[in-house]
């Protein structure tokens, strides 16, 4: 199974971080998930439940269900880079494999800008 995960630094909320079932669910429905981080684990598993085609992951008509823990902890250290790199102003993670063993990243693009500076480093702190 495909899936594809985003990082964008937006000029006013700061880093989004996305998620969808790459290809068709993704690109021609716009099934795809986003949050702000710091995200918890929470936020993760919440973000992958979110997108319609989520059964997918989940072994659907047979197949084998993939290991959620690897893409949990994909889209945790995606979150991590946003939240600590203003600079990076887009990362695009497509295709990345997931499957009952773990996971693969077969495609990455970033883009880089100088001066990633943020206005306001408070409001996406957790407060517990």
């Amino acid at each position: 199974m495909s899936v594809e995960i985003t990082s964008v630094e937006d000029p006013l909320f700061g880093p989004v971080v996305g998620f969808g079932i790459a290809g068709l669910p993704s690109e021609l429905m716009g099934d795809v998930a986003h949050r702000f981080p710091p995200l918890t684990n929470l936020d993760i598993e919440d973000m992958v439940t979110a997108v319609r085609a989520a059964p997918l992951l989940d072994g659907y008509r047979g197949t084998m269900p993939v290991d959620h823990s690897a893409l949990y902890d994909l889209l945790g250290r995606v979150s991590v880079m946003a939240e600590d790199l203003p600079e990076m102003a887009l990362l695009r993670l497509n295709p990345v494999q997931v499957h009952q063993e773990g996971s693969a990243v077969l495609g990455a693009h970033i883009r880089l800008e100088r001066g990633g500076q943020r206005s306001d480093t408070n409001r996406r702190a957790l407060i517990t």
